[in-house]
């Protein structure tokens, strides 16, 4: 899932990517986008590959994505972009890209 950011972010997608590998996931990670569009892309895929890392049966993968991409993770979105303009007093927008469907939309 983090394989398309391999040559594109190759540091933040080998710390990524090395601590689903050795099991060493932190309590919680913070993405600045510096201005990066594929921010929310990224954190959707660590997040589908962290809850899929354990499971063989891309059948039930894909069905955990599709899920991760429902409405209810897209109302949790919203509330971390609240979180975020308060925060930094900054107007942000917020986009969820599904890798499965190919689609981007804005939330």
């Amino acid at each position: 899932m983090l394989d398309i950011y391999k040559y594109e972010q190759p540091i933040l997608y080998n710390i990524l990517n090395n601590s689903i590998i050795n099991n060493k996931l932190s309590h919680a990670y913070l993405f600045d986008s510096n201005g990066n569009s594929d921010v929310y892309d990224i954190v959707l895929s660590f997040t589908k590959m962290i809850i899929t890392s354990n499971i063989t049966n891309e059948t039930e993968k894909n069905n955990i994505c599709m899920r991760i991409d429902d409405e209810n993770y897209v109302n949790q979105l919203s509330i971390y972009k609240s979180f975020i303009e308060n925060k930094t007093k900054k107007e942000t927008e917020t986009y969820l890209y599904s890798i499965l469907n190919d689609t981007l939309k804005k939330i």
